[in-house]
C-alpha cells in the first residue's frame, strides 16, 4: 500500500486529503517494502523470502531471487544493485550483492559462520556488514567494491579526498549539480574474488 497526497500540496504532513492504492494482491504476506534511490520501483519481501521489485509507472512487478530465508535487504546508492543477507540449508547466513537487472548473485563473505546486515557506505564504493568471525563474537566488517580501492595507501586516500575538494569547488555542471542534488553516485563492482578484500571494522568482546 502507498499512501500519497491527493492535493496540490505533496507534503503528507501538510495535506488534508490522502489517497491510499494498493500495490500488490497476492495469497502471501507482502513485507519489508523500501523506495528504490530514484523512487520509481520499491523492493519488498513475499513470503519468507522471495525478492520482488515494483515497477511504480508499469504497475508491474518481477521476481527478483526466489528463495526461503531473506533476513536483511537494501539498495545500492545508485538503485543498480541489491545487497541481501540469506540463510543455507544449514541455516549459516551470508552476505550477497546481485545486479537488480538480473544476474547470478555474488557471495561476499564465503564465511562457515552467520554474516548478515549489510549496508551501503554513501559513496558505493563499500559495503559493511556483521560477521562471527572471532571466537564466537559479532564483529563489523566491510568489503572494497573496487578493487583499486582495496590496493590503494593511507596517502593515496588522503590524496584523493584532497583533490574531490578541490573538483567540488571547480565543478559547476549542470549534470553534476543535477546528481549531487538527487544523491546520485555510480556504484563500480570488481566481482573478481571480492570475498577476498574483505577488512575488520571492530574487534571487541
Amino acid at each position: 500500500l502507498v499512501y500519497s497526497s491527493d492535493t496540490e500540496v505533496k507534503e503528507l504532513a501538510r495535506s488534508r486529503n490522502l489517497k491510499l492504492e494498493q500495490l500488490t494482491d497476492n495469497s502471501a504476506e507482502d513485507h519489508r517494502p523500501r523506495w528504490s534511490p530514484d523512487g520509481r520501483h520499491i523492493a519488498f519481501v513475499r513470503g519468507k523470502g522471495d525478492l520482488i521489485i515494483f515497477d511504480l509507472e508499469k504497475k508491474k512487478e518481477r521476481i527478483l531471487l526466489e528463495g526461503w530465508s531473506m533476513l536483511q535487504y537494501g539498495w545500492s546508492p545508485d538503485g543498480k544493485w541489491i545487497t541481501f543477507a540469506r540463510e543455507d540449508d544449514e541455516y549459516n547466513s551470508d552476505v550477497f550483492i546481485m545486479q537488480v537487472d538480473g544476474g547470478e548473485p555474488i557471495n561476499i563473505s564465503r564465511h562457515p559462520d552467520e554474516d548478515d546486515f549489510p549496508v551501503w557506505s554513501a559513496d558505493g564504493r563499500k559495503l559493511g556488514f556483521k560477521s562471527k568471525r572471532r571466537d564466537n563474537n559479532w564483529d563489523i566488517y566491510f568489503v572494497f567494491l573496487r578493487l583499486s580501492d582495496y590496493y590503494k595507501s593511507d596517502a593515496d586516500w588522503a590524496e584523493e579526498s584532497f583533490s574531490d575538494g578541490l573538483k567540488k569547488d571547480d565543478d559547476d555542471s549542470d549534470k553534476k549539480k543535477k546528481d549531487k542534488k538527487e544523491g546520485l553516485v555510480d556504484v563500480v563492482v570488481d566481482t573478481t574474488e571480492i570475498y577476498r578484500r574483505i577488512r575488520t571494522v571492530t574487534s571487541l568482546p
